[in-house]
């Protein structure tokens, strides 16, 4: 029985007489308004809940209505205050008492404090690392609260239930139900936000994490569905569909308690995969189709795009938009293209910007292919599919022999070739007449994307070893150079040929020579400041054939004409005047003095 005086002082105390035979002693304090137990005297081994902080009445209450013990989880709402719910947990506490509660981070499945770890039982209570409160009940741990640090550690230590007991109660009297307070580990649904508080990691171990949007569908003024051709209703044009993933800017604490935006360097998510170090850590966007994306991870990182998407296969009507054994593939679109002139090398380009470059450039082969015709004219080009077989049946096919026509093996080695042999019809489909082609011609051959080639020297006429159905041609060569002795087609290349007149000789009679020549015809400068003549010029003439830039008397740049029948002119000054543009001197004999005079634009020498 108790002894609680009704008006007790700070610091007074009081004594509880248990069934066992045991006195637990009381000390009120004031400040809290709360007797606090302080000891015990006698009784049995039984222990006590020794709490600074148990704020209730030290007889259990009767127990409630249809209540069987809290053996199955529907149990718990019988704890409808706090008077049950702190009865409970000691209960619980005093009843096993040889059975702690359990401090593990992980989910117990034994007992850990106790020898030989024996299973649990019900009523066992269990404290996570994350300060979370479970009680065992029919095989599960039951949720109770997520506490303060201070209660869990309490529980830790001398099982303190009187925080956990205050909080449930606040909700308990606000009439929630435990039931509805908690989100349960079997699963539940939570409808409030959610903020992990300096949580280090959030691990979801075999756990999926699905979104979904869900918003009500389009209704009318009056508020009834609006519904589509089908009778169906539909979604609200209004609403989002996507889930919102938003990286907020770091919040600097300032000095006076309160936050700000700082967005004074990046800030954003990172997406780490480090962890091993290896190619096999992998972030994946994926269809049931396969991957669309795979980002992998190591010292050799890869972006890699999937294949085999049908909806990128080639369209219905057989055109080929896609290279051999790339259909299927992921498109990449948006990216803008470009300028030539766009001064930043480290863009992306997309196929606008490639097809307008490659356009161009052959636009500017096609100009250089028709000037280097012009030197050295083309008898026939074209390309053609090499093959081994050692015969051209099929249209684009040609081959090379190591002999003359009728003798030797098949090759691809481009310095032992002897023969070539062509079908008439090139891998374009253009038919070609080789009777045009000629002895001391020169056959060039390119291996289509690569920088190898041979080049021969025809010898003789191309001739016509057409048979029955078959039409090809065989042109015997000797070979010139390559780029390597090694170098070979394969079966299958494509190579483009040449066919084409050697150059022919020439001399430089009718170019001006840089160390002194003679020009016969006129010379006309489109501008008259694109000479500059450092040094003399000899100008021999009469004064109806000298002529020389100089200026009238209004200063006006003309024609003048010299009046001495030979002259020798000096050109090294930068003045505009009109006397710096020439000065006409005669051939001196000897050493007399001369005076040289101007008179309406001319020089005069005496």
């Amino acid at each position: 029985m108790s002894n609680f005086p009704e008006s007790p002082i700070d610091g007074a105390l009081a004594e509880v007489a248990n069934t066992d035979g045991s006195t637990v002693q009381y000390k009120y304090d004031k400040a809290e308004a709360a007797w606090k137990i302080v000891g015990k005297v006698g009784g049995s081994d039984l222990p006590v809940v020794t709490t600074k902080d148990v704020v209730t009445t030290a007889e259990p209450p009767l127990a409630p209505a249809g209540w069987t013990g809290f053996n199955v989880q529907e149990d718990i709402q019988y704890l409808t205050n706090q008077k049950l719910v702190n009865w409970y947990l000691a209960e619980q506490i005093i009843k096993n008492h040889n059975r702690p509660p359990i401090s593990s981070p992980g989910e117990p499945i034994q007992h850990p404090e106790l020898p030989g770890s024996p299973d649990l039982i019900n009523g066992d209570i269990w404290v996570d690392d994350q300060n979370n409160i479970y009680v065992y009940i029919d095989s599960n741990w039951i949720g109770l609260v997520r506490t303060d640090d201070f209660v869990a550690d309490q529980l830790r230590q001398d099982n303190n239930i009187n925080e956990l007991t205050n909080y449930l109660q606040g909700l308990i009297d606000g009439g929630v139900q435990i039931d509805d307070l908690f989100v349960h580990k079997t699963g539940d649904t939570m409808t409030g936000e959610l903020e992990l508080n300096n949580a280090q990691r959030l691990y979801l171990n075999n756990t999926n994490l699905d979104t979904r949007v869900r918003k009500e569908s389009l209704k009318d003024g009056n508020g009834d569905p609006v519904l589509d051709g089908n009778g169906n209703e539909q979604w609200d044009g209004n609403e989002e569909r996507f889930i919102n993933i938003e990286s907020l800017p770091p919040h600097l604490l300032k000095s006076d308690g309160t936050f700000s935006a700082d967005t004074s360097a990046p800030f954003g998510i990172d997406i780490e995969i480090d962890d091993g170090n290896t190619f096999k850590n992998q972030v994946k966007v994926s269809t049931r189709n396969g991957d669309i994306v795979t980002v992998a991870g190591g010292t050799g990182p890869v972006v890699n795009l999937g294949k085999a998407f049908p909806g990128n296969q080639d369209p219905a009507n057989g055109a080929a938009h896609w290279e051999a054994g790339e259909a299927g593939g992921v498109k990449v679109t948006g990216i803008p293209t470009p300028t030539k002139e766009n001064p930043d090398s480290s863009l992306a380009a997309n196929k606008g910007y490639v097809d307008q470059r490659e356009a161009f450039l052959q636009n500017e082969i096609i100009e250089l292919e028709e000037e280097i015709d012009a030197i050295a004219p083309s008898v026939e080009r074209g390309k053609w599919v090499f093959t081994a077989f050692g015969t051209v049946a099929n249209p684009g096919q040609f081959t090379m022999y190591d002999a003359d026509f009728g003798n030797g093996q098949p090759t691809g080695l481009f310095k032992s070739a002897k023969s070539i042999w062509f079908n008439e019809i090139d891998s374009d489909g253009t038919p070609h007449a080789f009777a045009d082609v000629d002895d001391g011609e020169l056959l060039e051959i390119f291996v289509e994307d690569s920088s190898e080639y041979g080049l021969y020297e025809i010898v003789g006429e191309a001739h016509d070893e057409t048979l029955t159905g078959t039409k090809f041609w065989v042109i015997d060569v000797n070979f010139v150079r390559t780029l390597e002795a090694t170098t070979a087609i394969g079966p299958g290349e494509v190579c483009r040929f040449k066919i084409f007149m050697a150059p022919t000789g020439g001399d430089a009679s009718s170019f001006v020579m840089k160390t002194g020549d003679e020009m016969s015809g006129k010379l006309t400068l489109s501008d008259s400041t694109a000479l500059n003549l450092k040094g003399k010029i000899q100008v021999n003439g009469t004064t109806t054939n000298s002529r020389f830039l100089g200026t009238d008397s209004f200063g006006n740049t003309v024609w003048k004409t010299a009046v001495t029948s030979s002259v020798q002119s000096d050109w090294n000054t930068t003045s505009t005047s009109s006397a710096s543009y020439i000065k006409n001197k005669p051939t001196i004999p000897s050493a007399p003095t001369y005076t040289i005079t101007k008179s309406g634009g001319n020089y005069y020498v005496s």
